[in-house]
């Protein structure tokens, strides 16, 4: 098959900066199964180009009108053979466009959603629900949708609820590039290692985390949290609180860390955890299980569908709550053993190449409909 997969970044041309791991893996998978993979982003660079990565094309539209210099993109491509299915991921505008394209072109489009393009959070003015544009691409993106298809069950509920069928279609580690970790024991006497892998964010709730550290200090919890992600605000705020709550001593941030220097913190860690208000996944979680780690977090994507055999869930911003479940987790060694057991059973269970299966078996299936280009309503149902 050739495959266009239309999204708003995530293939840095070095395959380290500005990559999403996921990606990476998949169309790699894609092209080791025969099929020719061109990647569409809109930013990746300034100047518009190609270069390949992982076997597949990249083309970056670049900063000059990149909406439609991607939709030229993709139609030129096309033209020089065509495409059996188009492929959105993590935006309205990559979703309208794959859209608009697959009409176009008459191609069968698959809307996948792994982002935060079915929710609004108004108190953090995160998500794409709060946009009007957004509201209005998505439906029309729908409205022209082929398939569509979720990163977990929550994913697949929320797109329920707008009259719209999809797919559950998870995003899977490679184990070949993360190798599987069997769960440690704790030292008994150590600080518990918690770990937090999130970019500074309003949506990765950073405050719920931080707090919830200075609960465990008040209770006499011994313990040391590292935080990994890059700052986006840059303005301070996250060492300041820090001080505020007296907690230098027991936090590090780490900022943007390379793949290689992250592995090694999973391997060390006896707890992740997870203050996302919102999450279609998320891969961290993944890697956490199939590094032997368990989670303790909000209730959200996969932490939802695991908890409570594989995962310890809280509700979003509950603070107290979270240092609660993290104590008890942390109290009992044999249930701490047997969270991570579960979950990297699931884990493993859903790994990148079942990923990349999932993928190419929901590609056959939309080639070989008879008419690749009708529209339909979301509100009938269109979709898996």
């Amino acid at each position: 098959m050739k495959i266009a997969i239309v999204t708003s970044g995530g293939a840095g041309r070095d395959g380290i900066h500005g990559a999403v791991p996921c990606l990476l893996w998949l169309i790699e998978r894609l092209v080791q199964a025969g099929d020719e993979v061109h990647v569409f982003i809109f930013q990746q660079e300034p100047v518009a180009g190609t270069w390949p990565l992982r076997g597949a094309t990249i083309h970056n539209a670049g900063n000059r009108s990149p909406r439609l210099g991607m939709l030229r993109q993709i139609l030129a491509e096309h033209g020089r053979g065509g495409f059996d299915v188009i492929h959105s991921l993590w935006s309205p505008w990559a979703e309208a466009i794959a859209a608009l394209a697959g009409w176009r072109t008459r191609v069968p489009v698959l809307l996948y959603f792994a982002n935060y393009e079915l929710v609004g959070l108004p108190d953090v003015k995160y998500g794409d629900q709060l946009s009007r544009t957004s509201r209005l691409l998505l439906w029309w993106a729908l409205v022209r949708a082929g398939s569509v298809g979720g990163q977990s069950d929550p994913v697949v509920r929320l797109l329920a609820e707008k009259g719209q069928a999809a797919l559950r279609l998870p995003l899977g580690v490679a184990l070949n590039e993360w190798p599987v970790l069997a769960p440690r024991r704790r030292a008994p006497a150590a600080p518990a290692r918690l770990l937090h892998v999130a970019h500074v964010t309003p949506a990765k709730d950073h405050p719920m985390v931080l707090e919830a550290a200075a609960r465990l200090k008040a209770a006499g919890v011994a313990f040391e949290l590292d935080l990994i992600g890059l700052d986006i605000p840059g303005d301070g705020w996250l060492a300041r609180r820090l001080a505020e709550l007296g907690l230098e001593r027991h936090v590090r941030h780490h900022g943007f860390l390379e793949r290689d220097a992250i592995r090694g913190f999973f391997e060390r860690a006896d707890l992740l955890v997870v203050t996302s208000r919102f999450e279609a996944g998320p891969l961290v979680v993944m890697e956490a299980a199939v590094a032997g780690v368990p989670t303790v977090g909000t209730k959200v994507g996969h932490l939802a569908e695991w908890a409570p055999k594989a995962a310890r869930v809280v509700e979003p911003s509950d603070a107290g709550a979270l240092a609660a479940t993290i104590q008890e987790v942390l109290g009992d060694e044999e249930l701490r053993l047997e969270l991570a057991a579960r979950a990297q059973e699931a884990a493993t269970a859903e790994d990148a190449d079942v990923t990349s299966r999932l993928f190419r078996d929901a590609y056959r299936a939309m080639a070989q409909k008879p008419d690749k280009a009708s529209p339909r309503s979301p509100a009938m149902g269109a979709g898996a």
